[in-house]
């Protein structure tokens, strides 16, 4: 409910279409608790959450990281936590070969060092990859002499 620690933390986060629509279908779901709890909906607190309580008030640290474990636990038979989950997202985009500067950006890191400071060891098929090209390259300079 705070402010970002920096007006860089602030940024759009662009979803795939599935995430999108899921997120979409839980706003609907959202709605309608919120028309059926009525006017006590949320005890005074902003109703533009995305993710509340049965009643619509905030999520505090601790029950949202339960509820991800849970939720994760059900889905993929093993339990992560947000925090964990978007390691996941960083270590995937990586390998997708998703430029680095995007992947910094999306996570609001304050510059691609710090991206690559935790990200770095992800990198290592990339160089044996970029070693076998220079390689080819190499080779290809011997057959022209």
């Amino acid at each position: 409910m705070d402010e970002p620690k920096t007006s860089g933390s602030r940024r759009t986060i662009h979803l795939p279409p599935l995430a999108v629509g899921v997120l979409r279908k839980h706003r609907e779901d959202q709605d309608q608790r919120r028309v059926a709890f009525g006017s006590e909906w949320g005890l005074g607190w902003p109703d533009d959450l995305v993710f509340t309580s049965t009643v619509g008030t905030p999520l505090g640290p601790n029950r949202c990281n339960r509820l991800v474990k849970a939720m994760t636990l059900a889905v993929l038979g093993r339990e992560l936590t947000p925090h964990r989950m978007r390691h996941s997202a960083a270590s995937l985009l990586i390998a997708a070969d998703v430029p680095l500067k995007t992947i910094s950006d999306s996570l609001g890191h304050s510059s691609i060092r710090v991206t690559s400071d935790i990200y770095g060891h992800l990198f290592s098929p990339a160089k044996a990859d970029a070693a076998d090209a220079m390689q080819r390259l190499l080779d290809g300079a011997d057959e022209r002499g």
